[in-house]
């Protein structure tokens, strides 16, 4: 309660500021730390679809030195599924910290980053909406906004290691529950006399070089900053993409009532997307064909009790066509788990190849090159099901899946309130409306005496 009260007192406070003065408040957490990026909220974009991808998370360069900057549009804009000819949209690039680097272009096809001075600069990267054969296609998601980092002429410094050196920009965290999610990392700087951990630009606290990142539902910038006794200093920085989804279940053999024993229940995921896109001339993800060996892109869970499920796409779809049937025989509690995330597989070039702006298209053999793998992070969530004779179906007893911590999908914490806060909220909101009248008449009055 005090928290909400708080909230609302800096919120009227901010208010009077912006009215009397005409300025706009930048908040920073309570260590001073600032924000970094693009705040979203935990849900699934009705655009999630719309990604990028960038062909680094950080680079070091000396100063005067350049690096030119290629994004991707993912997925890519293409003229026909079984065409060569593909279209890129205008992107765009904005420095949001740092200065020690200048772009050539605010806006085009890429960018060129040059070194002016030591430090670390953060870019943002988006793209346009744009029409391309005959059809639209949308701007970047704001959830899928894209970032890289340039460090200019460090060299000294501790040596730093982590348990993200090697992360890849085809994985992704997905979480259902929450705001954010946590991910666990491991960090060791050599002959460090201080390590700082950042999460989006707010130090994240650890023990023992370990830390604990609450990501959230965007691509996280994560820097690790390590100094020496001599105050040299080290950095290195990853993105890694966090995002949010909806779990879906639903009562084939009876739609709309509880799953009850003997049921089949069809479970479907909204907000994942392919780890390997389709990149005409680099990836083309294979569709399943027993007789060539092909396998589509697929979820995979497990349960103790009743086996191992997939949900496979058809090629290039997994963002739509994720979904799996479960019939359970009995009544009980049933937690699913994804050890493996989601398997892809491939035609074409060995991962990375996007990396390479100068990779735009090359002709390949589908029966020759084929690559897979498994990708990404997949929440755990659990269904109950009912004894057929113990079964009440009405709208209070629709709470038969929950995911990751125990809450039921259908009553989440952000729907349930106390009255008495909610008095206190009212009146208070009451009093903040009253006192920005006031000050509107204030400053009306004032304006007709001058």
């Amino acid at each position: 309660m005090k928290n909400k009260l708080l909230t609302w007192v800096t919120t009227l406070v901010v208010a009077i500021v912006m009215v009397l003065g005409g300025t706009t408040a930048v908040f920073a957490d309570e260590s001073g730390d600032t924000y970094i990026g693009v705040k979203t909220e935990a849900k699934v974009y009705d655009d999630f679809e719309n990604d990028i991808w960038l062909q680094f998370q950080h680079k070091k360069i000396n100063v005067n030195e350049e690096i030119r900057i290629y994004p991707r549009r993912v997925p890519q804009i293409i003229e026909s599924d079984w065409g060569s000819g593909s279209s890129r949209p205008v992107f765009n690039f904005e420095i949001i910290k740092g200065d020690s680097v200048e772009l050539s272009d605010a806006s085009g096809d890429a960018a060129i980053a040059a070194g002016k001075k030591e430090g670390t600069s953060i870019i943002k990267v988006t793209y346009n909406a744009s029409s391309f054969y005959g059809g639209s296609q949308g701007a970047i998601s704001p959830v899928n906004t894209g970032y890289v980092v340039i460090t200019v002429g460090e060299n000294s410094g501790p040596a730093i290691e982590s348990s993200i050196d090697d992360w890849k920009h085809y994985d992704t965290v997905y979480y259902a529950e929450g705001k954010t999610v946590d991910y666990d990392i491991s960090v060791k700087a050599e002959n460090a006399e201080e390590v700082k951990v950042t999460c989006n630009g707010i130090e994240i606290a650890g023990s023992d070089g370990s830390y604990t990142l609450p990501l959230e539902n965007r691509a996280n910038i994560i820097g690790i900053e390590a100094t020496d006794e001599n105050g040299n200093t080290a950095a290195t920085y990853r993105i890694i993409d966090a995002r949010f989804i909806d779990i879906m279940v639903n009562n084939k053999t009876n739609p709309g009532e509880n799953p009850v024993e003997g049921d089949t229940v069809n479970i479907s995921f909204s907000g994942i997307t392919m780890p390997v896109y389709k990149l005409i001339g680099i990836y083309n993800p294979e569709w399943t064909d027993s007789e060539w060996g092909n396998i589509s892109t697929r979820v995979t869970y497990s349960n103790s009790e009743l086996g191992e499920f997939e949900g496979e796409c058809t090629q290039w779809d997994l963002a739509a066509n994720n979904d799996f049937d479960v019939t359970v025989e009995k009544a009980g509690i049933y937690t699913f788990h994804s050890d493996k995330g989601i398997f892809s597989a491939w035609w074409g070039s060995d991962l990375g190849k996007d990396l390479d702006p100068e990779e735009t298209f090359r002709y390949y053999k589908n029966d020759t090159y084929d690559s897979r793998g498994y990708f990404s992070s997949l929440p755990d969530f659990t269904i109950t099901v009912l004894k057929a004779d113990n079964v009440i179906n009405d709208d209070s007893d629709k709470g038969d899946v929950t995911k990751d911590n125990g809450q039921t999908a259908g009553a989440a914490k952000d729907d349930v309130t106390d009255t008495g806060d909610d008095f206190n909220m009212l009146l208070l909101s009451g009093i903040a409306l009253l006192a920005l009248a006031g000050i509107a008449v204030v400053v009306f009055v004032r304006r007709r005496r001058a």
